[in-house]
């Protein structure tokens, strides 16, 4: 028998499909008695044989259902364990929340003396403070569980739509000597720790980890030796630019002193070479991840470099795939830079089923602005020491609401589901609708937008313009919640936050909507039990309400059948008669200034909006008319 023949007789038919204890058992047997019927035939369960088999049998369905669970374990649809399905949605870009704080509508109290004289008397908001985000408060209960701000509550913000409410507090001789000013903010529950990390050691790659419970984030950080040097959190260690606030104070030649009132900062991008990324471990703690640079001048900016053409990089099969492989042209040799000194780390941690707490219950203060003058802005520097004192002194708060929201950190399920959203958004824009949603999720300090529209830009210049460009419509509030034009800085802000979104091919246009003010007349037939006037006023407030401005958007038509029935639910009104539409045009009273033909935009009961995006306002009460018989 030669060689080949040799080996086609010792070539042994192996099952590769069996995985359980039962089929691995079956399957050695009749492997015994195919391959070795007569040097072994004592199959009984009692046998030295069977012991052998059946332990072989035992070790391959352990292994088997190892090697299934670990494969399992590697996907992020089918993990369970926690510390995997972390590992896995961290590396999808989304960072697991360990622990998740209440948040409410606090209310703050503020006692300010008036000004002015008879029928003039007002609130002297020169002792209006600004209380800035951060104020920190506690229950009253045995719990004392901490909240904390986390937006501005300005309190002389007379003129914005906005307002604070006012109640006269005290009088003399009729008339009032001061007034109680409320203002709602935000708050979460969460109290600020400080920690710090001693990473004078270098090291490429670092890791530092935070041993504290329920952190919900990072505020600061910055270098022991030097509080000016700071440290940003970013999403990934390539990513070496971030979002900066600039007031607008700081510039010079920003001449509007209206527009300071309703965007206080410009939006700008900033390089930062100092950064780091933030990790859950396996504990459940965060750990900082640093990049690599080991320099105070690190290689940041990725300059196109001819020197590098021909580096030996590991990507490359051959010389000449590494002389021609277009990343030699942005070789950078780190991810940020590597700390060299003890940080400081400010973080917020709390939440948990603890901080939901009842309504009326937060009602004692923690922060003590009569030492921490950092902690409020006085709108004019013109005031009395001992007044201001008493302001300060007189600041109470309470929440008329439960604090709903906190537990503990989020489940395996939903760490996954969040994850899968992310990664499948990628946080980029790429619908029309997700350019509205991001343009609407922008931090109301950049300038707040009340009404957006996008479309494909239909009169392209292709010579000169981007074929995928968007047109972008915009309209803000003013401070009577009536609309109007964005100013230059709100579109500039809009821009510098879209840039870090957009895909690399689209163009963005910031265009203005036009808005179409309107008046409604109307005709009714009243019960005869009926007062005629007091139906005519309940018939003006049903339709000031129905073109509620919160209610309407851009390019969103009238439907006239829809006034009818909101008028015909009005109590004392028997019929409907007629409504009207017509425009209101005259800039001299306030209005846009726009025409538009009511009539030939009116088909088949239905208002049309212009072809260039529009939308209708209501702007004035007066502007509803109505007649009953």
């Amino acid at each position: 028998m030669n060689k080949y023949n040799r080996t086609i007789a010792n070539k042994k038919d192996v099952k590769y499909l069996n995985k359980d204890f039962n089929s691995l058992r079956e399957s050695l047997i009749n492997f015994a008695k195919i391959y070795f019927p007569q040097t072994y035939n004592d199959f009984n369960a009692a046998s030295p044989g069977m012991m052998f088999i059946e332990m072989a049998s035992y070790v391959g369905d352990v292994l088997s259902f190892y090697i299934d669970k670990q494969f399992q374990e590697s996907l992020l649809l089918k993990a369970q364990e926690y510390k995997n399905v972390v590992s896995l949605s961290q590396a999808f870009g989304y960072i697991p929340k360990v622990s998740i704080p209440s948040y409410v509508n606090l209310d703050i109290f503020m006692v300010v003396p008036s000004t002015g004289s008879g029928t003039t008397i007002l609130p002297n908001y020169n002792y209006a403070i600004t209380i800035k985000s951060g104020f920190e408060v506690k229950t009253d209960d045995t719990k004392a569980v901490t909240f904390r701000t986390i937006e501005d509550a300005v309190f002389s913000d007379s003129d914005s739509y906005d307002k604070s409410d006012v109640i006269v507090y005290e009088t003399t001789a009729g008339e009032p000597t001061s007034f109680l000013l409320k203002k709602t903010v935000k708050a979460m529950s969460v109290t600020q720790g400080s920690v710090e990390l001693d990473l004078t050691k270098i090291k490429r790659y670092n890791k530092a980890l935070i041993n504290i419970d329920n952190i919900v984030s990072i505020n600061t950080v910055y270098e022991k030796n030097n509080e000016d040097i700071e440290w940003y959190e970013v999403d990934y260690l390539a990513q070496d630019t971030i979002f900066e606030d600039n007031p607008i104070k700081d510039f010079q030649n920003f001449d509007s002193g209206s527009n300071k009132n309703t965007v206080p900062y410009i939006l700008s991008l900033r390089r930062v070479p100092r950064r780091y990324i933030l990790r859950v471990n396996d504990d459940g703690y965060y750990e900082m991840h640093f990049g690599s640079g080991m320099s105070s001048n690190p290689d940041e900016i990725i300059v196109p470099n001819p020197a590098n053409v021909g580096g030996a990089l590991a990507n490359g099969i051959t010389k000449f795939d590494s002389v021609i492989d277009p990343s030699n042209f942005l070789y950078s040799r780190t991810y940020g830079q590597v700390p060299q000194t003890t940080l400081v780390v400010n973080y917020l941690y709390g939440g948990g089923i603890e901080s939901n707490v009842e309504a009326n219950t937060i009602t004692s203060i923690i922060s003590d602005l009569s030492t921490d003058t950092d902690l409020y802005d006085i709108p004019i520097e013109i005031y009395s020491a001992s007044s201001l004192s008493s302001v300060i002194a007189s600041i109470s708060v309470n929440n008329k609401e439960a604090a709903t929201g906190g537990r503990a950190g989020e489940t395996v399920e939903e760490i996954r589901q969040n994850a899968l959203a992310l990664f499948n958004s990628q946080q980029r824009v790429v619908t029309k609708e997700d350019y509205i949603t991001r343009l609407y999720s922008m931090p109301a300090k950049y300038g707040s937008i009340s009404k957006a529209y996008i479309e494909q830009s239909n009169n392209i210049n292709i010579k000169y313009d981007n074929p995928l460009s968007m047109n972008l419509y915009v309209l803000g509030y003013d401070s009577s919640k009536n609309l109007t034009i964005l100013n230059d800085i709100v579109k500039s802000n809009i821009i510098s936050y879209l840039d870090r979104y957009r895909m690399l091919t689209d163009a963005v246009n910031i265009l203005d909507a036009h808005i179409i003010n309107i008046g409604v007349n109307f005709k009714i037939i009243t019960s005869p039990a009926y007062n005629k006037n007091d139906v005519i006023l309940r018939c003006i407030s049903q339709i000031y309400d129905f073109f509620n401005i919160d209610n309407w958007q851009i390019n969103q038509p009238i439907v006239i059948s829809d006034l009818y029935k909101e008028l015909l639910i009005v109590d004392g009104v028997q019929n409907v008669n007629e409504i009207k539409i017509i425009n209101k045009f005259n800039e001299d009273n306030g209005y846009s200034g726009n025409l538009y033909n009511i009539d030939t935009a009116t088909k088949d009961g239905v208002v049309f909006p212009s072809k260039d995006p529009s939308i209708f306002e209501l702007k004035y009460r007066k502007d509803i008319r109505g007649y009953a018989r």
